[in-house]
């Protein structure tokens, strides 16, 4: 199964903003570790570095732990450093797959990819996502083989002229 789309985009990145906020709403927060794990999985594809979803898979560990905990055997002190170590991780995580984003898109395909740093504190990988679709950035022009040889305005008034002059 292929993680990316022809243009070498993930699957995720052309889905409007609108549907993946719904559905990171109507899966309390579920939907975002998903779409997480499979951007990191998706840059790690690309030949990049493991530690976004290493970083990933660790904070949805420690998130379900700390739930668990919560949950059935009410330890207060032992959920809180939980949670603090997920939230450590699910940012240095974000953080991590922005910048392996973005340096992949600098050597690969030479250009600079815009991702935010605040947008991606506050939105994290659904701002990510976002950034990557293709009506959110103009990709870097194509070097061009034929070039069309378009006149310009004053060009044509002087070959109108020199036609004349000839006649």
């Amino acid at each position: 199964m292929r993680l990316e789309n022809d243009e070498g985009l993930p699957w995720t990145a052309s889905t409007d903003l609108g549907w993946i906020v719904l559905l990171v709403a109507l899966t309390c927060g579920t939907a975002l570790i998903a779409l997480s794990i499979y951007l990191a999985l998706w840059i790690y594809t690309k030949g990049r570095s493991i530690l976004p979803l290493v970083y990933f898979v660790l904070s949805a560990i420690f998130g379900f732990a700390g739930i668990a905990l919560a949950h059935w055997a009410r330890l207060e002190s032992t959920t809180d450093i939980l949670a603090s170590l997920d939230s450590i991780l699910w940012i240095a995580a974000t953080f991590s797959l922005r910048h392996e984003i973005m340096k992949h898109y600098r050597e690969s395909e030479k250009w600079e990819i815009r991702i935010g740093p605040w947008f991606t504190l506050f939105f994290s990988s659904v701002y990510i996502n976002y950034r990557l679709n293709p009506f959110s950035f103009t990709p870097p022009p194509k070097d061009t083989l034929i070039s069309l040889n378009l006149s310009t305005a004053t060009n044509s008034v002087k070959s109108a002229n020199s036609a004349k002059i000839d006649q």
